[in-house]
């Protein structure tokens, strides 16, 4: 070893180990810094001037454990040794050093060398980060004093001293070492001090601290190159930090090291994306990284267009774009599976992203932070990150398992297979990607266990993505602003998947991409499904075409690992994300709002208190000179052989000279067998509330008046009209056969109405409970608009027990209107018609037509 007294040099600032920025950063603030004594150890937190005696256990910022930290750490500094070498006035530096050093040491200087804390302590003083960050803090200042002959009072310069010769103690006992990346900073703060002060045991400290440098470094980096600690972000933080270290030349003499750095640094290329940021796993933020030699022929396995880099014996595998590629259309696919301590560990096994063509498509949560919030909590969390959370089972409290993936395994046409298990007596979880990264991604998995649990599947997206539509299990994405269209299949589902964005009621839909920043983002959750084994597989693509591709290959791979059933579901699906009506765009709106007006034929699907309402909406031409108009159609019963939603009319609307929504019943789903549903919903929420909101979104954006609205419906739809009577007083509403007691219908619809509905309940009891959901009362009649009942006499059924008597307790105020008289149009009023043939069935189209311009032969119909 070197003697200390000979070692005089200029240290550069970087070799200390702490935050670096350019000095010229500080030009506006550094006399601040000093002077005011200002720490802010990050931009999220309130400036804090620092005055003796300070609260260093900081009892006031308790739930901030990093501020807290920092603070016994002296980062206040950092800055500080950024631009102390160019600063015009180093002996105030100094002083703001020495006041805050002899503050600390009154407080502290009397503890045990030997304090060990928990990662989480009541006190951080003696915390393993905080007290390499010290010990290198106090290097530089000794550094500088004797570089820049620096004034420093000779008691100052004992209590320094004295400070110095009691983190060297602390620090060299192996008690106290942390094998993981923060005790690079306690050796590395342990042998810069050496370099700094003599002591009579220097050479047994400096062995002692060369073998633990040795040990990190080979703890810390594997023999790969990769950094252990589960996150790409802190595998360049950790690389820079053992690049300054060997630059100090103190570590020459270790073959290891050096070694160990180079495969390190050839590792990095692989742990980003085209655009240079770290995959988001772990502890990791989406922040560029730079200072290292891009990949070039020859590195990674060539598959087609890609190459693969196989770090399975790590926990990683890539596959990305070959080398050559425009980093702006470059796709990567990474998945991981490491799981080797608790340091920056998530709850994040087997989980993946996805970069297709330069635009993030599947992204993982991110790091957050390390304050005690809701957020870090949350970014932990299974609920996170693109897995499984397992029912009560807990990754973080179990032996850690080192990598579970597999050697990838590469087929025809650049097709790359990346797979990896979990596995323990009691379950497991085992998922195969199948990936053409330029197109599309096949996620399969296989989850078991001894006993029923709650499995629940997530899938994350960029928050660059926005949802389209949501039909089913198939889901459409757009890029925001470009347009383009991402399209996710889910199947083996037993129920429709929950789409999130932003909610913080079901901490759900959030990613983080920078420190303490949360993004809104879409997020996916299939489940919770209890089972003792459950197979969900889905399929996201860059376009239905892809998507169909991805589907063939697939069943071309697998079909011998699936069941027929399996099998028919994909191949029924291959197309993905089919819209509701064949050649009509669909779009889904989680918050319940539409967006605009466009002209043209569209789908739309809302959610009223997560009650999905879907309607078919024809938007003519804005008028000129008047007001928009609006008629809305409402279904009867449902022909189930064509699926369960069902626009009836819809095709009609060329014929109104207005604008025309018509709605499918919400209480009719693929969960049931009902045709016949009365717009009931659920016992929750009542579908006609729902209709009623989907309405009155369509007149906000559409800026129709309510008394420029026409409500229309037959039979069960006709019900449904009556009902919205009661809550729009200015539209007219037309109904034709309607249903008006609900429980004087055929006993067996209204029944299985009552079945699937309203389960537990008995006949008289939901009566009684929901009368004001299956009557039509008075409050549908006398309003400002008008109501008109069109009744078929041949309907005997419906004249005798659904209008008969209404008109017993409100036929004074109608108007009764036999076929042959003229109708007065400022009346309610019930018109008869005949009609043998048809009796209860709804007229034709034609017929229709002509019934409704008896009513408004002018502005109605064309």
């Amino acid at each position: 070893m070197t003697s200390a007294s000979a070692i005089n040099d200029l240290i550069p600032v970087h070799c200390y180990l702490h935050r670096v920025f350019p000095s010229g950063a500080y030009n506006e603030t550094a006399k601040r810094l000093v002077r005011d004594r200002l720490f802010q150890p990050r931009k999220d937190c309130d400036p804090f001037f620092l005055i003796c005696p300070v609260d260093w256990d900081a009892q006031e910022s308790v739930a901030d454990r990093n501020w807290r930290m920092q603070l016994q750490g002296w980062t206040m500094f950092h800055p500080v040794m950024n631009f102390f070498d160019e600063y015009d006035d180093k002996q105030e530096a100094l002083s703001f050093f020495v006041d805050i050093l002899k503050d600390w040491w009154s407080n502290y200087s009397d503890d045990p060398d030997d304090v060990l804390t928990t990662r989480m302590p009541s006190s951080y003083a003696w915390y393993d980060m905080a007290v390499g960050f010290r010990t290198l803090i106090i290097a530089f200042f000794l550094n500088r004093i004797k570089f820049f002959e620096l004034d420093a009072a000779s008691d100052d310069l004992l209590v320094v001293q004295q400070c110095a010769a009691k983190h060297l103690r602390h620090l060299a006992n192996r008690r106290v070492f942390s094998l993981n990346n923060h005790g690079f900073f306690q050796i590395h703060g342990l042998m810069m001090l050496l370099r700094e002060v003599q002591v009579q045991n220097a050479e047994e400290y400096w062995q002692y601290g060369l073998r633990r440098m040795e040990e990190l470094v080979a703890s810390q980096f594997d023999e790969l190159g990769v950094h252990v600690e589960h996150s790409p972000h802190y595998h360049f933080y950790s690389f820079i930090t053992l690049e300054a270290v060997v630059e100090t030349g103190l570590y020459d003499q270790s073959k290891l090291i050096k070694e160990r750095k180079q495969v390190a640094s050839a590792a990095r290329k692989w742990l980003v994306d085209g655009e240079n940021r770290p995959y988001c796993v772990g502890d990791s933020i989406l922040t560029q990284q730079d200072g290292f030699e891009a990949g070039a022929a020859g590195d990674g396995v060539a598959v087609g267009k890609f190459v693969v880099g196989d770090f399975s014996a790590s926990g990683y595998l890539i596959a990305r774009s070959q080398w050559s590629e425009n980093s702006g259309n470059t796709s990567t696919l990474f998945l991981m599976g490491m799981y080797n301590s608790k340091a920056h560990k998530h709850r994040d096994c087997l989980s993946f992203e996805w970069i297709c063509r330069g635009q993030r498509i599947v992204v993982d949560g991110g790091k957050y932070g390390y304050k005690s919030d809701k957020w870090r909590n949350y970014a932990l969390s299974y609920k996170a990150h693109n897995s499984i959370d397992i029912g009560d089972f807990d990754i973080l409290k179990v032996k850690p398992y080192g990598s579970c993936l597999e050697r990838p395994i590469t087929h025809l046409n650049g097709v790359i297979e990346f797979t990896g298990e979990l596995s323990y007596p009691a379950l497991g979880h085992r998922r195969t990607l199948i990936s053409h990264p330029d197109c599309w991604v096949v996620v399969v998995d296989q989850v078991w266990s001894k006993r029923r649990r709650y499995m629940s599947r997530y899938h994350h997206f960029s928050p660059d993505l926005a949802l389209k539509s949501l039909v089913e299990s198939s889901i459409s994405l757009s890029v925001k602003e470009l347009g383009d269209e991402i399209y996710v299949e889910l199947f083996n589902s037993d129920r429709v998947p929950s789409v999130y964005l932003g909610s913080e009621q079901y901490m759900q839909g959030f990613v983080s991409e920078k420190d303490y920043k949360i993004s809104e983002a879409l997020a996916i959750e299939e489940g919770p499904t209890n089972t003792v084994s459950w197979k969900p597989i889905s399929i996201i693509s860059r376009s239905s075409q892809k998507s169909e591709e991805a589907a063939s290959e697939f069943l071309r791979l697998y079909s011998h690992q699936l069941s027929a059933r399996e099998v028919e579901e994909i191949k029924a699906r291959c197309t993905l994300n089919e819209p509701l009506i064949d050649r009509v765009p669909h779009y889904t709106f989680l918050d319940g709002h539409l967006p605009g007006w466009p002209v043209g034929e569209r789908t739309v699907r809302i959610y009223h208190k997560g009650l999905p309402v879907n309607a078919h909406l024809r938007v003519l031409k804005k008028a000129v000179g008047r007001r928009n108009k609006l008629m809305v159609q409402l279904p009867g019963a449902t022909d189930r052989s064509k699926g369960y939603l069902d626009f009836q009319r819809y095709s009609w609307g060329g014929q109104y000279n207005r604008n025309v929504l018509t709605l499918s019943d919400p209480t009719i789903t693929s969960d049931n067998d009902l045709s016949l549903g009365w717009f009931q919903g659920s016992p929750g929420v009542f579908g006609v509330d729902a209709a009623e909101a989907m309405i009155r979104e369509v007149l906000r954006v559409g800026n129709i008046l309510e008394k420029d609205v026409v409500i229309f419906g037959s039979s069960g739809g006709g019900f449904a009209a009556l009902k919205l009577a009661e809550r729009f007083d200015a539209a007219q509403v037309i109904a034709i056969n309607p249903q008006i007691f609900l429980y004087n219908y055929t006993k067996s619809y209204f029944n299985r109405m009552l079945k699937s509905v309203y389960p537990g309940f008995e006949e008289n009891d939901f009566i009684n409970k929901f009368k004001d959901r299956i009557v039509v009362s008075e409050k549908s009649f006398f309003r400002t608009g008008k109501t008109f009942i069109f009744q078929n006499r041949c309907d005997e059924k419906h004249m005798k027990r659904h209008l008969g008597p209404l008109l017993k307790k409100v036929g004074n105020g109608l108007a009764v209107v036999e076929s042959e008289n003229a109708l007065d149009l400022n009346m309610d009023s019930v018109i008869y018609y005949d009609d043998a043939e048809r009796g209860h069935s709804p007229p034709s189209n034609s017929e229709t037509m002509a019934l409704l311009r008896r009513i408004d032969c002018l502005s109605m119909v064309g």
